[in-house]
């Protein structure tokens, strides 16, 4: 086999404070690769990035020698947010080479320098504001939304590999940006350890903890508008007009998100403040109780990237209906009912099928679990190794 490469990866998904990824999708990919990575670097031939003035929330024992923080000057935080994007894109560049590294692996495409002169890798989880940028631009100021884009497109081209989180992530750096596929690894996501059906004593706790009712239909992840919550919350007007006992869960950090007022608004304008609860964010430690206590997990999203969500619903026994685009059928397979993510009846006779059905929501159980099960952490960081080695012999 071909000796790994010394590999550098970015690890500020782990700093509090850094662009809002700890805790949420790229710091969760981060900690978790990490955690299944190092058991198979015995020769510890991996180390870490940080910037110099973040609190890390920790990355394993005996990591702390392989940890290279990058400092910056000190007035570059009188920037605020911006200064995230000045390291980003000029002190970092210009500290890398010194490293002893082969190889820098950036989690995200959007932490990724696009200045970079020293052989890297980024890891693309998803192409949504390349994709839809008709949602994205709004509200924002069109010139630094155009410059962030081009930014993004020039480290992407610029790197020597590429690691796509699924096979239709993959699909659009071909279509959208031209990468050719040679320098292109699909490396799937998985759910983490342990997450598994939660026992019924559990869920209950859980359930008085919340004020819940057992049964409730449940949406975890944000309110963006790729996430086509408004289409969501009309598929639950049909579904409490036949059965006006639901309730619809909602779960994810969205509390300060720009859409909140409009969906509180919404929700007001449907009638359905009784039908809906806006549960906010739920501890890691209490996600496998959240899922087991639902009859049915709802993801009428328009673009995923991945959709780690309906994998972890499914680890956890709940059957799930979700859209029938992007890489959710790719990661769901025959497990979920897929349906047209702007069809509002059919989504609803869907998810009605399964609450009249209990006989097909432990069929649809049964059949998650096993889909969920082929997806591991260990599989994604023995190809995340298997990537840094091909891409590390590439030409430039």
């Amino acid at each position: 086999m071909t000796p790994l490469p010394r590999v550098a990866v970015d690890v500020r998904g782990l700093q509090k404070g850094f662009k809002s990824h700890q805790g949420r999708g790229i710091g969760r990919y981060v900690r978790s690769l990490l955690e299944a990575m190092l058991p198979l670097d015995p020769e510890r031939r991996i180390g870490f990035l940080a910037d110099a003035d973040g609190e890390l929330d920790g990355i394993g024992r005996g990591s702390a020698e392989r940890l290279h923080r990058i400092a910056s000057p000190r007035w570059l935080k009188r920037l605020g947010p911006e200064a995230a994007h000045v390291r980003q894109h000029i002190y970092w560049p210009r500290a890398l080479p010194a490293l002893p590294f082969d190889l820098y692996h950036f989690c995200s495409q959007t932490d990724a320098p696009a200045t970079l002169d020293s052989p890297y890798v980024v890891t693309v989880l998803d192409l949504i504001p390349h994709r839809l940028p008709e949602l994205y631009r709004q509200g924002k100021n069109r010139a630094r939304f155009l410059l962030g884009r081009w930014l993004e497109r020039r480290a992407l081209r610029r790197a020597r590999g590429l690691i796509a989180i699924s096979k239709y992530t993959a699909d659009d750096l071909v279509r959208l940006l031209g990468i050719p596929r040679s320098r292109i690894a699909v490396t799937p996501l998985a759910v983490r350890a342990g997450l598994a059906p939660a026992r019924e004593p559990e869920v209950a706790a859980f359930c008085r903890r919340h004020r819940l009712r057992a049964g409730y239909l449940l949406y975890v992840g944000g309110i963006d508008r790729r996430k086509n919550i408004p289409f969501l919350l009309e598929g639950m007007r049909a579904i409490v007009a036949q059965r006006p006992d639901t309730e619809l869960v909602l779960a994810g950090r969205y509390h300060d998100d720009p859409d909140f007022a409009e969906l509180v608004v919404r929700l007001k304008r449907l009638g359905l403040e009784d039908s809906v609860r806006l549960a906010g964010y739920v501890a890691e430690e209490e996600l496998a109780a959240l899922y087991a206590g639902a009859s049915v997990f709802v993801y009428p999203s328009l673009y995923e990237g991945f959709g780690l969500p309906p994998l972890e619903a499914m680890a956890c026994g709940a059957p799930v209906v979700a859209a029938d685009r992007t890489a959710l059928p790719e990661v769901l397979g025959h497990a979920a009912l897929l349906v047209d993510p702007q069809d509002v009846a059919e989504f609803a006779e869907a998810t009605l099928s399964l609450l009249d059905h209990p006989e097909r929501r432990r069929e649809l159980s049964e059949a998650g679990q096993r889909q969920a099960k082929r997806f591991t952490w260990d599989a994604t960081a023995r190809a995340t190794l298997e990537a840094y080695r091909q891409f590390a012999e590439l030409p430039p």
